[in-house]
Order: structure tokens, then sequence, then C-alpha cells
């Protein structure tokens, strides 16, 4: 569901609505509850070998994020031949220095910003558990939970002091997340077994009632943008607040959805790729609207479509007819690019350990 927001929010809302007509806005909930199921599947294994396991998180996360940030500034660099005015210059610092900073820099692979924030807070948690563990030291997962609370308030903070630019966006990004992911590992091991044991009801009641008391309090919707870090306007805590409320109401339902269409391949397909889903993304989107131009070009059809907006602006959607419906064209197309370029690169793979291996005998 996280990854299925995540990609609505870059469409414009992909002609399907997931936020409970605004209750849950995804703004500050998808990414969220995205770090969250990544702390909630973290292994205290990982503690026995912390080295093996960044090694790990490298080979991942970030080398396949470099890989990305190369293709798509080629990419990008090919599209300005074409007239495209989308995305930065291919040269050093953008392909080295702003992933690890802003990641914005190509525009097309830009929702990857976010791989840099992830693997830096799960670094973080593995470090610091192994070193307390080396140590003797027994700390109560309460502790953890709420020292990353206070990380994330103090995070939220700076970025409304505006130290949100160049390295301290990366900074702010990192303790942002921090409450999320530790809430994952928290509540695995601690709250779960009790949370489930309250009813849905009453749990739905509990998080839609709390949701309602920061409607009349504050009197407009509250949606965040952790990219930036820029639009903390209630303090340092509501931001952490709306972002566990979101966790809370999706965990209800993944658990009540579980039995039905947890173990279907497509919920699987999309769980196992979403690295690809977040990198590819937005490469589905302008495939979706070259096809429209194209069209347009060609026939009568999609008269309104108009190039010079499709080659300058990455937010601006062609609907045909205006409606808004049509956007799930670009939800569904931006999923199977995405899974059709994971399956090229697994097909590469497979290849290249069977040529090695014959080589080899």
């Amino acid at each position: 569901m996280a990854i299925l927001m995540v990609v609505a929010g870059h469409c414009d809302g992909g002609g399907i609505s997931l936020d409970f007509a605004q209750w849950f806005p995804y703004e500050g909930i998808h990414l969220a509850l995205f770090t969250f199921c990544s702390g909630y599947f973290f292994k205290d294994a990982a503690l026995k070998r912390p080295g093996r396991y960044v090694c790990k998180k490298l080979r991942t996360l970030i080398l396949p994020m470099y890989g990305y940030t190369i293709a798509y500034g080629l990419l990008v660099r090919l599209l300005h031949r074409w007239g495209f005015q989308i995305g930065g210059k291919f040269n050093l610092h953008n392909i080295l220095i702003s992933p690890l900073n802003d990641g914005h820099q190509f525009v097309l692979n830009m929702a990857g910003w976010y791989i840099v924030p992830l693997f830096m807070v799960e670094i973080l948690n593995c470090m610091i558990r192994a070193f307390f563990k080396r140590k003797g030291w027994q700390i109560p997962e309460w502790i953890f939970f709420a020292g990353a609370v206070l990380i994330g308030m103090g995070g939220n903070f700076l970025a409304i002091m505006e130290y949100r630019t160049s390295w301290w966006l990366t900074v702010v990004r990192i303790l942002y997340f921090a409450p999320f992911y530790a809430m994952g590992i928290f509540y695995k091991k601690i709250l779960e077994k009790y949370v489930d044991r309250i009813p849905s009801v009453v749990y739905f009641a509990i998080v839609f009632a709390a949701k309602l008391m920061i409607f009349l309090h504050y009197k407009t919707r509250l949606a965040y943008t952790p990219a930036w870090c820029n639009d903390f306007n209630q303090g340092p805590v509501m931001p952490i607040i709306i972002g566990f409320l979101g966790i809370a109401l999706w965990m209800r339902i993944a658990t009540i959805m579980e039995p039905v269409f947890g173990r279907k391949k497509w919920i699987n397909l999309l769980a196992d790729n979403t690295f690809s889903i977040m990198e590819n993304q937005f490469l589905g989107f302008l495939l979706v609207k070259v096809a429209f131009g194209t069209i347009a070009n060609g026939t009568k059809l999609f008269l309104k479509f108009d190039w010079s907006r499709c080659k300058s602006d990455i937010w601006w959607y062609y609907m045909p007819k205006d409606v808004e419906q049509t956007k799930i064209l670009y939800l569904l197309a931006a999923i199977f690019v995405a899974l059709l370029i994971q399956w090229i690169l697994t097909q590469v793979k497979k290849m290249e350990k069977n040529i090695f291996l014959y080589v080899r005998q």
C-alpha cells in the first residue's frame, strides 16, 4: 500500500483515492509507513556482524542508486537533444554528490532521494544497537524508541529553523525518518501482541477520533513533504504524530486484508520490487505522455495535448477529455515499466552468472 500511495501521489492521485476523503493525505504518511515497515522487518541477527550488514545495504541500496543515477543522467542528456527541458546537466557533481544531499538533479529518478535517508537510518540503528550489545548493556526497547522520537523532534526543529539546504537537508531527512523506523521495531517487539487484541471497531474509532481532533484544532488538512522538510508549520511534534496515525490506520487495514491478499503473487511482486518502482516510476509517467503525444501527432485524437508542457514540466499530466480517472493509466504504466526494468536486470544477472559458471568450468 505504501508504494501505491507513493506512485499515486506523484501522478496527481493516479485516478484513485487511498486517503479516505483527505482524512489521511499521502504526504507525511506514505514514506513514514515505508520506513516503519523497514524497521518492522529489521532482524537482531544483523547485530552479530554489523559490517556485513553495512556491506549488504551498500550493495542493495547505494550501488543500485548510483547505477540508476548514471542511467537517468544519460537519458536526460539525450532528452535535452530532443527538446526536453527537464533534468540537470550530466556532470560529476550531479552524479556523485547530488544523490546524497538532494536527489532531484535528473528529475526522472527523483523519487530515489529517499534511498540515502533510509540507508542512513538503517545503518545508524544497527551500529548503535551493536555498540550497546558489545558493551553488554541491556537497553529496553522503549528507550530506543523514545530516543528516536526525540531525535526526530530535533530534526524537525532544525528544519523549522530553516536548516534544510544542502547537507543540512540530508541530516533533517534522516532525523525525520528515525522515529518511524524505531516505531517499526518497537511495534514488532513490544506493541503488536497488545494492539492485535483491540477490536477493529474500537481501534478505528480511536484513530479517526484522534485525527478529527487534529482537524478541529488546526482547521486544515495536515500534509508534510519530507523530501524538502519545508512545511513543518505546526511544530516539530505534529509531523511525527501525523505519521504515526497514518501507520496505525494502514497497519490495521493490512492485518484485516492479509488473510485474503497476503499470499497473492501480484502483492509479492509489488513488495519485492519497491526499489525499482521508486526509481523508475517517472519514466513510466513520461512514456504515457509521449504515447499520448505521438497519437495526437498522427491522428485527430488527444488534440489538446501540449508538447511544450510535456517537455518542460514533469508535473504536467495530460488527461483525455479532462477525465481525472484517466490518471490511472500513469499509475499502471509506472508500475509496469518498473517491473519490466527489474525483470530485464534480473535476466541480465542470470546470464552473467551462467556465463561466469561456463567460463569457470
